[in-house]
């Protein structure tokens, strides 16, 4: 039997101008509109050095008001996301993405859905469109 969660944890992750802060407005935006509480957390790595940046959606039927440290579902949008967020990871994490924007250590440590985003987005025009994608 599956156990319920009161709230859901979903975070992106990637480098700077992949559009990770539009993937949130979206889906921030329509889960509010939904009638679901959220609470949003970035956190930002050096630019200069080419890190990575992620972001928590918190999302919950009752009000939250702070990050959790354990992720539901992840959205890689390059490698190295799931390195940096490591500690926050469990068998029970659903990874959406490409197969290429996971590590090879973590196969088989969360359960991977293979989107192929990139694919997607070329179908609707350009790459630039993968955050889009992914917030569909």
């Amino acid at each position: 039997m599956t156990e319920f969660k009161e709230d859901v944890s979903i975070v992106l992750g990637g480098a700077a101008g992949q559009g990770i802060q539009t993937v949130e407005g979206i889906l921030t935006y329509a889960l509010k509109r939904s009638g679901y509480h959220v609470y949003a957390n970035k956190e930002y790595m050096s630019r200069v050095r080419g890190g990575i940046n992620t972001t928590e959606i918190r999302v919950s039927s009752r009000r939250v008001r702070a990050f959790v440290k354990r992720i539901d579902i992840l959205v890689p949008f390059k490698q190295g996301v799931l390195s940096w967020v490591s500690d926050r990871l469990s068998k029970e994490t659903v990874v959406l993405g490409e197969r290429e924007n996971v590590e090879e250590e973590f196969l088989g440590r969360v359960n991977l859905v293979e989107v192929p985003l990139t694919k997607l987005a070329l179908e609707t025009g350009s790459q630039l469109y993968i955050n889009t994608t992914a917030a569909g």
